[in-house]
């Protein structure tokens, strides 16, 4: 069986926290965006992250069912991120469409009495 550093662990557990969020999240979720550079972002970010993020502690790989429960709570945390992320700015775009029926309705009454 191949055995997986404790650093590929790290960096695959930050992959999969960042890759859902990023897949959720507004922004690079579109179907405008290509999934190749949605891709991309997330590893670049995930590597960019890994230096700071596994500095204190490095997770050591375990047994094949370990790291498939840790993927699986990460995908978890990071779905929760990325939808949280998602509603907060469908209620921005509620309110905004609600101010701007305010302040169209209130203009059509005509004019200046």
């Amino acid at each position: 069986m191949l055995e997986l550093d404790d650093y590929t662990v790290g960096v695959i557990l930050i992959l999969s926290r960042v890759g859902t969020t990023l897949m959720l999240a507004p922004g690079l979720s579109s179907a405008r965006v290509p999934t190749r550079a949605r891709l991309y972002v997330a590893v670049a970010i995930a590597l960019a992250m890994a230096p700071a993020v596994l500095d204190g502690g490095i997770p050591r790989g375990g047994s094949g069912g370990l790291l498939l429960s840790l993927v699986f709570a990460e995908f978890i945390v990071g779905a929760v991120i990325g939808l949280v992320c998602r509603i907060y700015i469908a209620a921005l775009e509620f309110m905004a469409n609600g101010i701007a029926n305010y302040i169209g309705m209130s203009a059509l009454a005509g004019g200046v009495v």
